[in-house]
């Protein structure tokens, strides 16, 4: 994997009009991108507005010299060579340009091969330094990524940092994707990212994508044309490539990760290594994820086994609604909830905070009228719909979107997200719960 791609560029700088030519066009033969300065003030400013992978520039030159074009490559591009150009009584100055940087030099009169020689050579050089680095950085990337994969227990958790660390480490990737089952016959479950950090829906499964999912297959597209629901992401010009790779979940599951890159042909075999990596800890890491989700399901079900038997026990309306709150705050993990009970009132009803749990006495005055007003429209809600349907919906609830609330003048946190659920009894509500 190759961290430089297309012909390099490659800045001329000399105040001889012959000898900027001679290099210019021989350069240009050997198939380099090349610009030219005629002297080095007209070097800094094109340093300030392009980038170039390599600055020839003559030693002795007017106004701006040959080291004072070295030290501003230096400074504004820093994976930049440069090769020195002098005259013979120059030598001494040549080498001190190589102790500040510069990787070769050529003494004038020099022949275009030689220069072709000296090009090659520094490029190669600096292509094998950029290669290096950019192995260093897709180690790190996968390092760093495997070790909050590692950590994290929370589906959604998982498949984004999964994701973030494949576009990090894959060239030009326009979007990521991760697919998964939960078990044998389940739906396919799955998560988005683009290239610019955006999560999206996962595509839907093309046949490829679905044959490689059943069957467990890398599959690599190197001129995959992705379908009219991506447009978005991808322009219509050109193709593209996909690479898929499995996850290899136990049993009966099954996972696919994917990365689309926005040209075609953009993945080799050391992309497909890499993904196998990155997916080889996916894999793990969702497997547990759907482990701890299930043991979850299971610790619910007992808590609310438990509450069942306890409500069972009691006739005591205040002991009813305690247990019932303290069993909806463990399990949603709200930091506070409260119940209101409601009553007939002339055309209205009447409600009534009746006991509330959690971190109550340093809640501020704006969340208690917040909690409040969300009681009194799920009651309203649910009154509406006891009026207009002969089967009330007792899943009926009003969510708050989480939102950067004001920290109160206390310094106490703020509550973020509230939740509303109403009370049935028979046809008719009775009260609301509800949790921040």
């Amino acid at each position: 994997m190759s961290a430089v791609e297309g012909p390099e560029r490659i800045l001329v700088v000399d105040d001889e009009p012959h000898m900027r030519d001679m290099m210019t066009m021989t350069l240009r033969a050997d198939g380099y991108l090349v610009e030219t300065a005629s002297d080095g003030r007209q070097a800094l400013s094109l340093l300030a507005d392009h980038s170039f992978d390599l600055v020839i520039t003559d030693l002795m030159m007017p106004d701006v010299s040959g080291l004072e074009v070295l030290a501003e490559v230096k400074k504004r591009l820093p994976t930049a060579e440069v090769i020195l150009v002098t005259a013979y009584g120059s030598l001494e100055s040549a080498v001190e340009a190589l102790r500040q940087g510069a990787h070769d030099y050529l003494t004038k009169p020099f022949e275009p091969e030689q220069l072709s020689y000296s090009v090659q050579r520094t490029l190669l050089y600096r292509r094998m330094k950029l290669d290096q680095w950019h192995q260093v950085h897709v180690r790190n990337a996968l390092i760093e990524a495997g070790q909050r994969i590692a950590t994290a227990l929370d589906q959604q958790e998982v498949l984004r940092t999964v994701l973030e660390a494949a576009i990090r480490v894959m060239p030009q990737v326009g979007l990521a994707a991760i697919y998964y089952q939960s078990d044998e016959g389940a739906e396919v479950r799955g998560m988005g990212l683009t290239g610019e950090g955006m999560i999206v829906e996962a595509p839907p499964l093309d046949e490829t994508l679905a044959e490689a999912l059943a069957h467990q297959q890398t599959v690599y597209q190197p001129d995959w044309r992705p379908s009219r629901d991506l447009a978005q992401i991808f322009d219509a010009d050109g193709g593209k490539s996909r690479l898929i790779v499995p996850l290899l979940l136990t049993g009966a599951r099954r996972g696919a990760l994917t990365v689309a890159a926005r040209r075609a042909e953009a993945f080799g075999d050391d992309h497909r290594q890499i993904l196998a990596m990155l997916a080889s800890q996916a894999a793990i890491a969702l497997q547990n994820a759907l482990l701890y989700a299930e043991a979850r399901r299971v610790d619910e079900l007992e808590v609310l086994y438990e509450a069942g038997q306890a409500l069972n026990r009691t006739l005591d309306l205040q002991e009813t609604l305690t247990t019932t709150l303290s069993i909806a705050r463990s399990l949603t993990r709200a930091s506070i909830g409260s119940v209101y009970l409601c009553r007939p009132e002339g055309e209205g009803h009447r409600i009534t905070l009746v006991v509330t749990s959690g971190m109550e006495p340093s809640l501020s005055s704006a969340d208690r009228q917040r909690s409040d007003e969300i009681a009194r429209q799920v009651l309203t809600c649910a009154v509406e719909e006891a009026r207009h349907l002969s089967e009330p919906v007792p899943g009926s609830s009003i969510v708050s979107e989480p939102v950067e609330a004001d920290t109160p003048a206390t310094g106490k946190p703020a509550i973020q997200t509230w939740l509303g659920v109403p009370l049935i009894t028979g046809e008719s509500p009775v009260g609301v719960l509800v949790l921040g």
